[in-house]
């Protein structure tokens, strides 16, 4: 079918897959219906990295128009510009990604239409935030004040990179022991320049933004998605802060009439809930709310989140993405 160049540590085909790494049983961790996230230990290196476990994520069935080859070729260009964002947004601040392919997906058929599967193999640096939501663990104030910094310099890396994330949330948040965070699921994440729109991002109704939720997504531009991702963070540590459940704020989310009203209220309970940078996340909560600057934002909550170096991009090696 050809082959597309790009920028990336390495490409590896199925049976390299197959054969370089094995996945434990019973170790899946399945954050959409479409998604297969599997937990699996390397059996030999293929890239020299300084971790020892890897996550091998697979997204089914992606739809590549082959009406023309001009459309093929489009198809997999807007496909790869996600998988190069992550590659470039990688950082102390997101998963590290050693390998990824293109498999042909099984049992799926549409005219002038070739489906793909793309399997991409990242680092495994600790389940995702969803977990200490099931297990109602309480957070501490120097916890929640690490993941509000950690969110914030993450936004501050996207605005720099002009990157969308789309879907940010607790389970596209992992964490070690030692609460550091990182950001996954970027490998749908793109370019773009304000004014585009951009309308085939995903997002997650609970978290995003009353524009992204009732836009037609033909509609939304970047700049709308980008601040998309600041409310979805607002969402974010509201959630973690105070142990809302999904369903909970769901229900918020959709009470048309009162929404608004019912957020202020988890807002204020927020605040009053950390003594000590409660003061700081009441403000800085509506400032992501309301779309404010993120630097505003980041200045407004610790002047030193703005000296940070948030980059460490490795651009040494150009690979082939094979579709096999």
């Amino acid at each position: 079918m050809g082959t597309i160049r790009l920028k990336f540590k390495q490409m590896i085909s199925e049976e390299q897959l197959k054969r370089h790494y094995k996945i434990e049983q019973g170790q899946n961790f399945v954050s959409t219906p479409k998604v297969q996230v599997d937990k699996v230990q390397r059996r030999v290196p293929l890239a020299q990295t300084t971790y020892n476990e890897v996550v091998i994520k697979r997204d089914k069935g992606i739809p590549f128009s082959i009406g023309s080859p001009d459309d093929f070729a489009d198809s997999i260009s807007k496909t790869m510009n996600g998988i190069l964002s992550y590659y470039r947004a990688q950082s102390e601040l997101v998963v590290n990604v050693e390998a990824m392919c293109f498999v042909p997906s099984l049992g799926l058929r549409a005219p002038n239409t070739i489906f793909l599967d793309k399997i991409i193999v990242m680092e495994y640096f600790g389940q995702d935030l969803t977990n200490d939501l099931a297990k109602q663990m309480e957070w501490s104030e120097q916890n929640i004040d690490k993941l509000v910094r950690f969110l914030i310099r993450s936004l501050r890396m996207m605005e720099q990179r002009g990157i969308i994330h789309g879907d940010i949330k607790p389970a596209n948040i992992v964490r070690n022991n030692e609460f550091d965070f990182k950001l996954i699921d970027m490998d749908d994440s793109g370019f773009y320049r304000s004014e585009e729109t951009v309308s085939t991002r995903g997002h997650t109704h609970a978290y995003a933004s009353n524009i992204v939720r009732t836009k037609p997504l033909s509609r939304i531009t970047a700049q709308e998605w980008k601040l998309n991702d600041l409310h979805c963070v607002a969402v974010t540590i509201l959630q973690i802060a105070l142990g809302i459940t999904v369903d909970e704020l769901q229900n918020i989310r959709d009470d048309e009439s009162n929404s608004k009203k019912r957020m202020q209220e988890k807002i204020n309970t927020l605040a009053s809930s950390f003594p000590k940078i409660g003061n700081k996340l009441k403000k800085i909560m509506s400032m992501l709310i309301n779309g404010d600057a993120i630097d505003n934002i980041a200045r407004e909550y610790d002047d030193g989140i703005l000296s940070h170096e948030i980059f460490s991009l490795n651009h040494d090696s150009t690979s082939e993405a094979l579709l096999l």
